[in-house]
């Protein structure tokens, strides 16, 4: 499995803060492309559980861009925990390729 590819997960408030996260991670080129979607979310949060429709920036990246990620994240996110997930992908060989040349040389 090649290790140096991740699909990012990312976890908003509403669809403005979604947005604006995920357009300073393209224009910084950290992320290859970004997809939104609404979903509702249920979590533990200070002893009680809590449900709020929230926003989830799905894209595709270097595993090596990881912690520059994260940092920006955090710096533009309103969350005092924001939910940033890295998965290693194995996808067709252009695909890759296409993630690799969209984004910072890492």
């Amino acid at each position: 499995m090649n290790k140096a590819f991740c699909e990012v997960t990312i976890s908003c408030v509403n669809l403005k803060e979604a947005d604006y996260i995920a357009d300073h991670l393209l224009k910084n080129k950290f992320v290859a492309c970004t997809e939104i979607s609404p979903f509702i979310a249920r979590y533990w949060w200070r002893g009680k559980i809590v449900g709020e429709e929230r926003y989830r920036i799905i894209s595709f990246s270097q595993l090596a861009l990881k912690d520059k990620i994260i940092r920006a994240v955090k710096k533009l996110h309103s969350d005092e925990v924001p939910g940033i997930v890295f998965t290693a992908i194995e996808a067709n060989e252009d695909f890759l390729k296409w993630i690799k040349e969209s984004t910072r040389k890492a």
